[in-house]
Parts: structure tokens; C-alpha cells; sequence
């Protein structure tokens, strides 16, 4: 573990779903499908959702570090399924 409590590796901080719109609220255990995610609901179908829209990431450090700027920013806020710590993004490719 690291000193902030976590995995020195990347993973899986927070899952978020809701019936619509921000902000998404925790949940412990998801089915992640072509289509998105189960029980998680999109208000604007025409860009939200589908087999290229499926999930949204965030980064959990960058709320973080926006957190020790003053932001009253928390996972699942900014409407994203998956709330990840310890990824290098950079090295991420589409």
C-alpha cells in the first residue's frame, strides 16, 4: 500500500451510477455492457450511451488535486461510471 491507504498499481476507486444527470452516487458492484452500464440512466441519448459512449472514466488524483485547490469536486460528481486512482492517463490510447 501506499501512504495514501492504496493499491501501488492502478485500479478501480469508485463505481457511479444514477437515474439521470449528476452527480452519479456509489454503488459497490456494476455490469458493464456494450451499452453502458447497467442501472445507470443518461438524460441526452443522442450523445450519451452506445457502443462508442459506453462509460466514462475519471481520474480520482485530479480530483484530488483539484480538492487541495478549494474545487468542491467529489467522485462521481462530474458524472463518471468509473472513478480510477494510480493510472498513468498519458500512456492511455484510444
Amino acid at each position: 500500500m501506499t501512504a495514501t491507504g492504496r493499491p501501488p498499481y492502478p485500479h478501480v476507486y469508485q463505481i457511479n451510477l444514477s437515474d439521470g444527470g449528476v452527480p452519479k452516487r456509489p454503488v459497490l458492484e456494476a455490469v458493464i455492457t456494450t451499452t453502458g452500464v447497467e442501472g445507470d440512466r443518461q438524460r441526452n441519448l443522442k450523445v450519451h450511451g452506445g457502443p462508442y459512449r459506453a462509460l466514462c472514466l475519471f481520474s480520482q488524483d485530479l480530483i484530488e488535486r483539484l480538492q487541495d485547490e478549494g474545487h468542491s469536486i467529489e467522485a462521481g460528481s462530474s458524472g463518471e461510471n468509473l472513478t480510477i486512482a494510480g493510472l498513468e492517463w498519458e500512456k492511455l490510447s484510444r
